[in-house]
């Protein structure tokens, strides 16, 4: 998962994101080359994105990071490549913004805290102070 948010303050419409992966994978001929995959999201689309967006990747059996951990993400040299797209709909700007994670970025087993509070008029708020805050991961399952 991976949380984005909006600091313009305004809505931005058609917001779309992608998340890509690359990474060095070698062919049974033995040649090493650079291969990109487009990671499927839950959600890749937000008709208004106004605070915040959290974009889940689920890692099952269809998934190309099924069964890596964090040495084969060494090992392949990984690269998470994060793109957003909108429209800004007070100034009708295109906005494009780019990012890129590497191994050494990722957290295992935690998840992000909550950074959304109401004020006394009900409105919601983000608390950037806490963004990058994360905590322990919870498992679902309970025995």
């Amino acid at each position: 998962m991976l949380r984005i948010a909006n600091e313009r303050h305004n809505l931005i419409s058609e917001a779309r994101a992608e998340v890509w992966l690359s990474m060095n994978e070698t062919s049974l001929e033995g040649v090493t080359m650079r291969r990109f995959y487009q990671l499927p999201l839950e959600r890749r689309q937000n008709p208004f994105f106004a605070l915040s967006w959290t974009l889940f990747h689920p890692i099952d059996e269809k998934s190309p990071l099924f069964g890596f951990d964090a040495g084969l993400l060494e090992e392949k040299d990984v690269l998470f490549v994060v793109t957003f797209h909108g429209l800004d709909d007070q100034s009708g700007h295109i906005l494009n913004a780019r990012h890129s994670y590497g191994p050494s970025d990722l957290l295992w087993n935690r998840t992000y805290q909550d950074i959304l509070t109401t004020d006394p008029d009900g409105l919601p708020h983000i608390n950037y102070n806490h963004f990058h805050d994360t905590l322990p991961a919870v498992s679902a399952l309970k025995e």
